[in-house]
Order: C-alpha cells, then sequence, then structure tokens
C-alpha cells in the first residue's frame, strides 16, 4: 500500500485490541519549499500534496478494513 505502519505497542500501548500507527512523515511534501508552505498555509489540506496525502491514507484504511472511504469536507 505505500504507508508505513508500527504496532501501537511499540508506542506503549496494550497488545489488544489490535491497533497500528500510520506513518504522516512526508504529509508535509518532499520538498524543504513544500514543508514551509505547508507550514505557512492557513488551511494546508487545501495545498493538493497534503489534500493527496490525506486522501491516500483513507484509502488504504478503508481497504483494509472493508469500510467506505470517507468523504472529506471540499
Amino acid at each position: 500500500y505505500g504507508v508505513g505502519v508500527l504496532p501501537a505497542t511499540a508506542f506503549g500501548e496494550p497488545g489488544r485490541p489490535l491497533r497500528i500507527r500510520a506513518a504522516t512523515s512526508h504529509f508535509y511534501g518532499e520538498t524543504d519549499e513544500r514543508r514551509t508552505a505547508a507550514l505557512e498555509a492557513a488551511d494546508p489540506l487545501a495545498l493538493p500534496w497534503i489534500r493527496g496525502s490525506v486522501d491516500r491514507v483513507g484509502e488504504v484504511l478503508a481497504d483494509l478494513t472493508g469500510a467506505p472511504v470517507p468523504a472529506l469536507a471540499p
């Protein structure tokens, strides 16, 4: 799926129920320019690379759980 995850137990959570933590390290961008733009944006979710990352994580989690992809406000 291209999304890095770790078991929540790596962060001190109990082993039951099964939980994961998804990596969000590149949500703000792959370059210094994009990361700076994201930090300075009044609405970072309006930036296409951030919206795309959030949408992708939603798609992956929906596929893994069998749930419908949640719709985000435009």
